[in-house]
């Protein structure tokens, strides 16, 4: 019963995404391991440059950074060649995306010109707050500081409300990429006041919706010719998955398989890729791609959408 309770716990905990600034991040265990113990999930980078990059590319992901003293401010470099100048850097860059995003983030060092002394750039930035990472007290400061922060973030508290939904947006699963599409939306929906084009977004399910065809067929479940050179075909798949074909189908011996999706299910998935295609998928001239020319009683969004001026209908297909 104990391993259970331990088990639900684990299972239900905040889990924290933070990047990690040290140039021996992979040989720091110890350090991980408290940081696992305490629902944070580190990503480690030893230079400046990559892990930049990373922020720019996936700035949304991430609650909270940590950023060493001493570490290298370029891809390849080894030994001594060390700089403050790297943990400069990436303090001006955080700055830069603070109309991005505000990430807080925090100095974590074992050099005692940063941990014993005054530190130019940690004065600066932090006005000299570094934790030690040689103490215990400090690191188990640092683990509740970056949750106390973190939970502070609008984002942050979306991915922890819906955090089963964003545990499938990962690698292993449906991708990484869906999440970037889901996120505002669900940040929309809990922020009805602030402007917000809904148009877009759209899109945005309907990629998802590819992202899941892609999983089912990646897993075993969906054709492999439901996903064509053009990308899914989401009418094949769909109707693959709830057990049914179409002519066009049997024609490229496409036949029907036992049913994946339930008769709810379905319906709701048909729904989600008739308006998503009506809504983010034609072409400039009005016309719909040639998978959609199957569905002729398609869902005329924008007709909907001249009469009924809300998001309610995107935030009801989410």
């Amino acid at each position: 019963q104990y391993l259970e309770r331990m088990r639900m716990n684990m299972n239900t905990k905040k889990i924290y995404n933070v990047v990690w600034f040290d140039d021996q991040y992979a040989t720091l265990i110890g350090i991980q391991e408290q940081a696992h113990l305490n629902g944070i999930k580190l990503y480690g980078f030893s230079n400046a440059k990559d892990g930049i990059e990373e922020l720019e590319k996936n700035l949304e992901k991430y609650d909270a950074a940590i950023v060493d003293g001493l570490f290298y401010k370029e891809p390849g470099q080894t030994g001594d060649t060390t700089s403050p100048h790297a943990l400069f850097e990436v303090g001006k860059k955080i700055v830069e995306l603070q109309p991005k995003k505000v990430l807080d983030w925090f100095i974590l060092s074992g050099q005692t010109s940063f941990t014993k002394d005054k530190h130019l750039f940690a004065e600066a930035f932090k006005n000299n707050k570094v934790y030690d990472k040689n103490k215990d007290e400090d690191l188990k400061e640092l683990w509740k500081d970056i949750q106390e922060a973190a939970d502070k973030q609008p984002l942050t508290q979306i991915r922890h409300k819906h955090q089963k939904v964003f545990d499938v947006c990962k690698k292993n699963y449906i991708g990484e990429d869906a999440s970037k599409y889901l996120m505002p939306i669900l940040y929309s929906m809990e922020h009805p006041h602030e402007t917000f084009d809904d148009e877009q977004h759209f899109n945005g399910l309907r990629k998802i919706l590819e992202h899941v065809f892609r999983a089912s067929n990646k897993f075993g479940f969906l054709h492999d010719d439901c996903i064509t050179k053009r990308g899914v075909n989401l009418t094949w798949s769909s109707l693959f998955m709830k057990g049914e074909d179409n002519k066009n189908m049997r024609d490229k011996k496409i036949n029907k398989s036992k049913r994946h999706f339930s008769v709810l299910l379905g319906k709701m998935v048909d729904l989600l890729r008739d308006v998503t295609c009506s809504a983010s998928h034609t072409e400039q001239d009005g016309s719909y791609i040639e998978e959609d020319k199957e569905n002729k009683d398609k869902t005329n969004y924008y007709e909907y959408k001249d009469q009924i001026q809300s998001n309610y209908l995107l935030y009801s297909l989410t």
